[in-house]
């Protein structure tokens, strides 16, 4: 499965049925993609690295073993207010539905976007893990 498309089911089952699908895709698109509509890891990744110290919570995701979660209120200082807010007009709910979708949605997105959730192993560490999304994207 396409990881937008993941995070498009995970996001519907967050917000209910009532959300259209193809609003959540380009709204999802462009808070985490690198403006071809496809996930960008390594902006992902440096956003959570550069902002304190979240790359824990990422090495996580990327990893073996259980997912940290993640609030949202981390979301919205990872992201902004401002294009969470844009996200949340385009998918029909309010902001801060929309950041704690994100924050349920994001994790389950990057675990699974990692090969069997094991990233990290495979390609030494966060900065192989950025090596491989500049590569893939």
């Amino acid at each position: 499965m396409d990881i937008i498309q993941l995070g498009i089911k995970l996001l519907q089952e967050h917000f209910g049925s009532q959300v259209n699908a193809d609003a959540i895709g380009g709204a999802l698109g462009k808070l985490l993609g690198g403006g071809d509509g496809k996930l960008d890891l390594a902006g992902l990744v440096s956003r959570f690295s550069g902002n304190g110290g979240l790359q824990g919570l990422v090495g996580s995701w990327l990893g073996d073993g259980p997912n940290q979660g993640i609030d949202a209120s981390q979301i919205l200082s990872i992201f902004g207010g401002d294009k969470v807010g844009s996200f949340a007009q385009e998918v029909g709910v309010s902001t801060d539905a929309a950041a704690g979708g994100l924050a349920a949605a994001i994790p389950q997105m990057i675990d699974k976007f990692s090969s069997s959730g094991n990233l990290l192993e495979s390609t030494g560490g966060l900065a192989g893990v950025l090596d491989v999304a500049k590569k893939l994207f």
